[in-house]
Formats: structure tokens, C-alpha cells, sequence
């Protein structure tokens, strides 16, 4: 397929390398986010031949705004990687008809492993050390009637009181959020 024969895609976002390398095989990939912040002048310039543009590649969080896709007047897609659709105002891409997609759930057992791994790994006193770093991460688990809690803290900042901010995620059997220690 020659490059003018490649349909053309906007890239709001960068991307992994090899979800990079597989666009640019199949689309002609145009990417925004180069020009985003360079004003509005630069941005019209970007979107002058763009007019024909079907299809946009975002994520989730970043999505894309009524401003943006009415500079697209032929957008029909709007793809988003990930989980979520939280950046996309929906309601304007509804009105225009313009489909959006993501990946839901294609997560949801990797965090659940990495919970059960976490919890494990407390249970038996295990320390965690990130890859490339020296830093040790301790964990503790809290049981409570119908709560469970896991904190985890690097080991260097629990040194330091006043710039601990443990990371934590509860679970409620009956559907209430607990209050964290």
C-alpha cells in the first residue's frame, strides 16, 4: 500500500512503539500532539487538509473535546486505548453520530492477579523491590469486619513524616467504602 493510498489518522497522543509501528504500516498517522501546544495558528495549519479525516487515536483520559473533533467534519471514530472514556465529551460525539470505542475490561484480571499477589506477597512478609530501583516497598494488610485494606509505601519515604503518602485501595464486602488508617 503506498502512503497515498493509506487512510488518513489522527494521533492525539503518543503511543507504545509497537502500537506506533502498526499504525504507520496501515494509516497515515498525523499526530496532533506535536502541534497542540504551538497556538492556534500552527493547530489550523495541522487540520487544513485534514477535513477528510475519519479517524482518531486517543486514550481515555486524554480523549478529545467538541473543539477538537469539530475541527474533523468527516470524524466517524474516535479510538481510544485503554479502559475508559472519561476525556471524550460523549454527548457532542453522539450528536454528530461519531462512534467511539475503547477496551473495557482487558485489565480487569491483570489487576485482580496483581491484588492477589500484593496481598500474598503481605501475608507472608515479603518485601517488593521495583525493578531498577533500590527502594524496598513494605506492605500491610488491615482486616476489618467486612473491610480489607492494603497500604504500600516506599521504605525511604516512610522516613521522612512529612512527605508520606502511603497508596491504598480498600475493599468493602457490603458495598461501603472504609475509612483508610
Amino acid at each position: 500500500m503506498t502512503p497515498a493510498e493509506k487512510t488518513d489518522v489522527v494521533l492525539l497522543v503518543p503511543v507504545h512503539q509497537d502500537t506506533d509501528d502498526q499504525l504507520r504500516a496501515r494509516y497515515k498517522v498525523h499526530e496532533y500532539f506535536r502541534v497542540k501546544d504551538q497556538g492556534p495558528a500552527l493547530q489550523a495549519a495541522f487540520f487544513k487538509n485534514l477535513a477528510h479525516c475519519e479517524i482518531v487515536v486517543t486514550t481515555g483520559s486524554s480523549g478529545i473535546q467538541a473543539p477538537l473533533m469539530q475541527q474533523l467534519p468527516s470524524l466517524r471514530l474516535v479510538a481510544c486505548f485503554g479502559v475508559g472514556v472519561d476525556g471524550v465529551d460523549l454527548a457532542y460525539a453522539r450528536s454528530r453520530g461519531i462512534a467511539v470505542t475503547n477496551t473495557p475490561d482487558v485489565l480487569s484480571d491483570e489487576v485482580a492477579d496483581f491484588a492477589m499477589a500484593l496481598l500474598l506477597a503481605s501475608l507472608i512478609g515479603l518485601s517488593v523491590i521495583a525493578p531498577g530501583s533500590k527502594a524496598r516497598c513494605r506492605l500491610r494488610v488491615r482486616f476489618k469486619a467486612n473491610a480489607l485494606g492494603l497500604w504500600a509505601w516506599e521504605e525511604s519515604v516512610r522516613r521522612l513524616p512529612s512527605v508520606v503518602r502511603p497508596s491504598a485501595f480498600c475493599w468493602d464486602t457490603t458495598g461501603r467504602v472504609p475509612n483508610r488508617p
